[in-house]
């Protein structure tokens, strides 16, 4: 039985000495093979530099800031519907509908209103999206102004939500959906990519706050 394994190891042995011998002679006598392991390499590291590129292009700003921007909106703490109507009425909220670049999703636990700034800033980030990818091209955007009683009713359902007081009862938060684009739903590494930068350019400008929500595969926007 001894035997037997000393005669497998060293049948293995001369094997991987054959194997290695061959593979020096190939890269030897074939130095498009070095090129093209070089190529494969190459675009093994740009893929790779693109996927992290991807998913950390987005820079979370910290729900505290976000907070103290939103306690500023003209609008205050909505309370209820009541005060939505109110608010509007006041100028102090504006109806939002879809537009250039992206559609309002089906809102359960939401109103479609915002602040005028913040409906300004969604209608040009929408812009912005349409004329990288062309006419008729849209995201969604799946969440806008919460009343409070709104906001604890998805808290009981939704683990992720915000207990308490969200920037969505302020009129100046919407939530931007990264896989449901043109009607479809799905991850697509290019439209998330090209509706990021958009966002990342106004974030760097300081017109707007971002938190990447990865369980609900959506932005959180606050605008300043």
């Amino acid at each position: 039985m001894g035997n037997k394994k000393q005669c497998i190891v060293v049948m293995m042995s001369l094997m991987i000495i054959s194997v290695s011998f061959v593979s020096i002679n190939t890269i030897r006598n074939n130095p498009q093979f070095i090129s093209k392991i070089y190529h494969a390499t190459r675009l093994i590291n740009e893929s790779t530099a693109k996927f992290y590129n991807d998913n950390f292009l987005i820079r979370n700003n910290n729900y505290s800031l976000h907070r103290n921007v939103a306690k500023l909106s003209p609008a205050g703490l909505i309370i209820d519907n009541n005060s939505i109507d109110i608010l509007l009425e006041a100028g102090k909220l504006v109806k939002v509908n879809s537009s250039s670049g992206y559609r309002i999703g089906r809102l359960q636990y939401s109103k479609s209103v915002l602040t005028d700034s913040a409906s300004i800033v969604l209608k040009l980030i929408g812009k912005e999206f349409e004329l990288k990818l062309g006419k008729g091209k849209y995201f969604v955007v799946t969440s806008l102004t919460r009343t409070i009683k709104q906001q604890k009713m998805l808290s009981k359902i939704n683990s992720n939500a915000t207990k308490g007081v969200s920037t969505h009862c302020y009129g100046v938060s919407f939530d931007i959906s990264y896989v449901r684009f043109n009607g479809k739903r799905g991850h697509n590494s290019k439209l998330r990519n090209i509706l990021s930068n958009i966002l990342l350019d106004l974030q760097k400008k300081g017109v707007i706050y971002i938190i990447n929500e990865r369980n609900n595969n959506c932005f959180h926007i606050t605008v300043k």
